[in-house]
């Protein structure tokens, strides 16, 4: 097989081609970098603080996670609201950061039951607080309508056990129960 100018010319094509696929598709690999995502479950109630839960992906595990509060680790629970800063470092020291702001938790929802007797009848007044308004109250007993309710005020002719579930805008709930004599 002879081999002239113009077979000459297609091998080097050939191999700058292979060359540079080859560095093409190593340039490819290179360029996805470290990257991190964060998963986020903000609460609305104060019983039930915030967590995140980061993820390093592309670079060279393994990945060591550092915390702007000094905690260490890609899980972080019982997060109060505020600014957390996630610096992810890869075995071959790349570097990436991420920031995550979570709203302050509302004040802790509470209620608080009074009663009354005047004669036969026993009024049941509830007053709630905190959380998230407005309040939703479910009441329970003999002779009360469990429906959702915005009555904070009940009138029980018969002595038993009562119980009200006074629920916020975001969910959160408390309850009470008393007894009636």
């Amino acid at each position: 097989m002879a081999s002239g100018p113009k077979n000459t010319t297609m091998k080097y094509l050939m191999l700058m081609f292979m060359l540079l696929f080859a560095v093409t598709g190593v340039i490819a690999q290179n360029a996805r970098g470290l990257q991190l995502t964060a998963n986020v479950s903000e609460s609305g109630c104060a019983a039930n603080p915030h967590v995140i839960v980061v993820e390093a992906n592309g670079g060279k595990a393994p990945y060591i996670y550092n915390w702007n509060d000094g905690q260490t680790g890609r899980l972080r629970k019982d997060l109060k609201g505020g600014t957390y800063i996630c610096t992810v470092r890869d075995s071959e020291g790349k570097v990436i950061k991420k920031q995550i702001v979570l709203p302050q938790l509302p004040t802790e929802l509470t209620a608080n039951l009074h009663q009354e007797k005047t004669g036969s009848t026993t009024s049941i007044t509830i007053q709630a607080s905190g959380g998230k308004a407005p309040y939703q109250y479910f009441w329970f007993g003999e002779g009360l309508d469990p429906k959702s309710s915005s009555l904070t005020k009940q009138t029980v002719m018969s002595a038993g056990s009562y119980m009200v579930v006074v629920r916020d805008k975001n969910g959160c709930s408390v309850s009470h129960s008393l007894t009636v004599k």
